[in-house]
């Protein structure tokens, strides 16, 4: 017997287990109505297989038609069948099969549904009925046939219990048929009617999903990490990945390796690790990652990919061989692949890097031949003629150009293609088509850099022609209709015209572009050339001498440079490129320079400016001591030069980082000496100041703080001076107070001799806190009432009165207190107003006048905020003054007050208490 039918007799063997508890039953005696359909709903209940059910159910319609459960019955036929095909779907899935049996089998069960609804068309079934239909549709993949079922559903059962699924079932539909928009009106008409759906996982997945889908990936974060499923876990990763984020997309994909190793999402998560790590150009943990996917899975479909990715990661790290050995590899065993065409074409670009162009048109050739339908035809056509330009076979880069441009008319190349073709033309010598694709460019392109390129190309291609009034014109052009740029193109199509006008004989407009060339685009090489234009302008005019100077400087200025002399760039140039470089931060590359120019030219103007920018090349270099020696020469040889100055507080400020204390001070004290007139020389006597500071000379640094005070009271500064003797003084506390008053008697000095300063309302002020730090409360109430009378709208009157009310209470002075108080109350209007009438009334206390003391707290009473500490410690003293006259309903209508109002448990608690007694006590 062959085994295909021994499969076919096995399943007949299996079919008719299923279904001998049935026959069984029957064999002892027919079964009544009641107990062959209770058989058949055991059945279903208790066996996975639904077959036996299935033929139970079947039986019962047979035999008993007209029974009230018939229905029933009927309904459980299309439940078996729908169940049965569910399973086998689940098994397919499992084991990465196709199905091709369900959707016969789900057109059984909507025929039995639909047989339901005809013949039952009352049954409370009918709903039911119609529902699966739209189940077994949607399972069948025919979802606009489904969202009509559970649309019918909605129409013609309004107060159905399943109309909230059938909502649901049309935004699935809309879903999956990839109607993003009525997928999520459906769900929001959904929760709109059933909310309890808004925390349904299905329901936030699936919004997460519409966003995703829509590119709205910040907003599907927030929803799939409202929960903790397979997928919300995948599709964060997807998101975070849109967002340029593969670090934390990363985490999502291993939490879902680590946590959900069954998921049908396990194979991307896997193969999305190495994408991740790619794009974090960890190309070691990229290699890994997609080295254990193959091994993992190794007939997926993505295994392609990972290998090609793996060769790309060779391309990055500039390994082209191996790179072109894995890239052969991967055409060689995936031919038919989608990725085969991308193989073949990095084949070809690493041939490039190795500048094997002949090898590389082979390369590139094959994607033409062998993959005709491809989107990187374009591409290789383009690099093809490239490659045929290096090799100097312009025929040929030009034909293959040329058949880029008629076959892909609209592709992004084109532009590039005509430039290409046209450099191919101009080495030919044929100028007119040169400059005919050329111009295309100009009509095809809409990119500011493609129109540059070509307009400078242009304006050569005319100039071989020794058509010069051509190029001229092509100024007037870029005059008018490009924007001002610094395109390096652009200089070169500058000198172009420079060069045109010279030929013509026009040397003052020729003079003046090429001084716009050095002017505006002093970084090109154009400069090199316009230098050499003016350099032949100076012989033209008679100038030999100068023409002389300046094509020395040239040719010495040229030594080892890769361009053909003569050009253009004299001694002033060459300090400009050092000062670009340092501009740049190449201070390596600019020193060179600036040592080479100090070296060969040292009577130059610039010598001074340069030396003091060697010294800052040095300095950012880390080459400290080496940046003291040079701005030392600078500022012993070039004591009148601007720059010896700031040589000199480079030292200095050198020193000082360095902690090298001493001799910061006596560079400081130099340029103070040597330089009275400079505005450094105030900088200088307060970092004089700050090192004395630094290196804990409190004494010498007060003195240099107070000097500088002395000599600049009106300086911003001064502050900053006034703040460092605080901090000196500070240091020097316990010394100070031990010692006496000598920090009060520094600010009375200031005080007195600058009456006028802006400083001296602070340092009267800190008088007050100098007496006050040293419990001397006469001395310190006295320093605050002069600096209320003689700064009554100072900042700091407001703390000062307060303060003097504070030193008047605890000397038992409380009706100067009162009065002080009094006269910081008409200052304020905020909230602080509660503080000074609550201590106002402890005054009247403490001079045992309870009358105005209640007075004072029952201002309190209407003012807000409620819960102002000050206030409700007022009324708590005014219920207890309550108490104490026995008003005991005011007392409860405070105590209330304080009920309401306070923030504090322990306080309402004790109140309530109170209130509690006393209400009960009038009963």
């Amino acid at each position: 017997m062959n085994i295909s039918k021994i499969i076919i007799l096995l399943a007949l063997t299996i079919n008719l287990i299923t279904v001998i508890p049935v026959l069984a039953a029957e064999k002892k005696g027919a079964l009544n109505e009641t107990e062959l359909f209770n058989l058949a709903t055991q059945l279903y209940i208790q066996d996975e297989d639904k077959t036996a059910a299935s033929y139970s159910f079947d039986l019962f319609l047979k035999r008993f038609p007209e029974s009230k459960k018939a229905i029933r019955a009927q309904f459980m036929v299309g439940e078996c069948m729908v169940d049965q095909q569910k399973k086998v779907l689940l098994s397919k899935i499992t084991h990465g099969l196709k199905d091709e049996i369900a959707p016969a089998a789900f057109k059984s069960a909507i025929a039995v549904y639909e047989k339901i609804i005809i013949k039952y068309p009352d049954s409370n079934l009918a709903d039911d009925a119609r529902y699966r239909i739209g189940e077994c549709y949607f399972n069948q993949k025919e979802y606009d046939k489904a969202l009509s079922q559970f649309q019918r559903l909605i129409d013609n059962y309004p107060r159905t219990y399943l109309r909230a699924e059938a909502m649901m079932g049309i935004a699935q539909c809309h879903l999956m048929m990839e109607k993003w928009e009525n997928s999520r009106q459906a769900f929001d008409d959904l929760i709109t009617a059933h909310p309890a759906y808004q925390r349904q996982k299905t329901v936030i997945y699936s919004l997460g999903l519409i966003n995703y889908r829509q590119e709205k990936y910040e907003k599907a974060l927030e929803l799939f990490n409202q929960i903790d499923t397979p997928g919300a876990i995948y599709y964060t990763g997807k998101s975070l990945e849109s967002l340029n984020r593969p670090l934390l997309a990363i985490g999502s994909y291993k939490k879902l390796i680590d946590n959900y190793s069954e998921s049908v999402f396990m194979e991307n998560a896997y193969y999305l690790l190495g994408e991740m790590f790619y794009l974090c150009q960890d190309y070691t943990s990229a290699s890994v990652k997609y080295q254990e996917f193959m091994q993992k899975y190794p007939r997926s479909e993505m295994v392609a990919f990972a290998r090609y990715k793996l060769a790309c990661i060779y391309l990055k790290l500039k390994d082209y061989t191996a790179a072109i050995d894995s890239f052969e590899t991967i055409v060689r065993q995936y031919p038919k692949h989608s990725i085969a065409p991308s193989a073949q074409f990095m084949v070809g670009i690493s041939r490039m890097e190795l500048q094997q162009y002949s090898k590389a048109c082979f390369d590139f050739g094959q994607i033409v031949n062998q993959y005709p339908a491809s989107d990187l035809v374009p591409d290789a056509l383009y690099k093809i003629g490239w490659c045929y330009l290096k090799q100097e076979n312009y025929k040929s880069a030009a034909s293959t150009l040329q058949r880029l441009i008629e076959q892909y008319s609209n592709h992004q190349l084109i532009p590039r293609a005509y430039l290409l073709a046209g450099n191919c033309y101009y080495m030919l010598k044929n100028y007119e088509q040169t400059i005919a694709v050329y111009k295309k460019v100009l009509d095809q392109s809409d990119q500011t850099e493609l129109h540059e390129v070509a307009i400078y190309l242009i304006n050569r291609a005319y100039y071989a022609q020794k058509n010069y009034d051509s190029v001229i014109s092509g100024y007037h052009y870029m005059l008018n209709n490009l924007p001002p740029g610094k395109s390096k193109w652009r200089a070169f199509a500058y000198l172009m015209i420079a060069e045109a006008y010279y030929q013509k004989g026009d040397m003052e407009d020729s003079k003046e572009i090429y001084e716009t060339i050095i002017t505006n685009y002093p970084e090109s090489d154009a400069v090199f050339y316009a230098q050499d234009g003016l350099i032949w302008y100076c012989l033209q005019k008679g100038e030999y001498e100068t023409a002389f100077q300046k094509r020395q400087k040239l040719r010495e200025s040229m030594v080892g440079k890769n361009i053909e002399p003569p050009t253009g760039m004299d001694v002033n140039r060459q300090y400009e490129i050092a000062n670009g470089l340092f501009n740049q931060k190449k201070y390596t590359e600019a020193l060179e320079v600036y040592e080479s120019f100090v070296r060969d030219y040292p009577d130059n103007q610039f010598v001074p400016e340069g030396l003091y920018r060697m010294g800052l090349c040095y300095y950012q270099l880390e080459y400290y001591r080496e940046a003291i020696d040079i701005w030392q020469k600078l500022s012993n040889t070039y004591k009148d030069h601007p720059s010896a100055i700031d040589a000199l507080c480079k030292i200095a400020d050198t020193y000082f980082r360095a902690q090298e204390y001493d001799k910061a001070i006596a560079v400081y004290q130099r340029i103070i000496k040597d330089y009275p007139r400079s505005s450094n020389g105030k900088d200088a006597r307060l970092r004089i100041g700050q090192s004395y500071y630094n290196a804990m000379d409190d004494e010498k640094a007060i003195a240099e703080f107070q000097g500088f005070i002395d000599a600049f009271p009106d300086d911003p500064k001064a502050r900053d001076a006034l703040s460092a003797i605080e901090a000196s003084l500070y240091r020097q506390e316990r010394k100070l107070l031990a010692s006496g008053d000598k920090e009060g008697k520094t600010y009375q000095g200031l005080a007195q001799n600058y009456p006028n300063s802006e400083y001296t309302s602070a340092a009267l002020f800190n008088i007050a806190l100098c007496y006050k730090k040293m419990g001397k409360l006469d001395e310190t109430a006295n320093a605050y009432r002069t600096f209320c009378q003689k700064y009554p709208d100072d900042d700091m009157t407001n703390k000062a009165l307060m303060e003097l009310a504070t030193i008047c209470r605890k000397q038992g002075n409380f009706q100067e207190a009162i009065k002080t108080l009094s006269d910081l109350s008409n200052k304020v209007h905020d909230d602080s107003k509660m503080e000074i009438i609550y201590n106002t009334a402890e005054c009247y206390l403490a001079m045992k006048d309870k009358e105005k003391a209640n007075l004072e707290y029952l201002k309190l009473k209407d003012m807000t905020p409620k819960g102002n500490s000050y206030r409700l410690t007022a009324l708590a003293k005014l219920g207890e003054g309550y108490e104490e006259q026995e008003q005991w309903q005011k007392a409860i209508e405070v105590y209330e007050d304080i009920v309401k109002n306070t923030g504090k448990p322990e306080w309402k608690k004790a109140v309530s208490e109170r209130v509690k007694l006393l209400k009960e006590a009038l009963k």
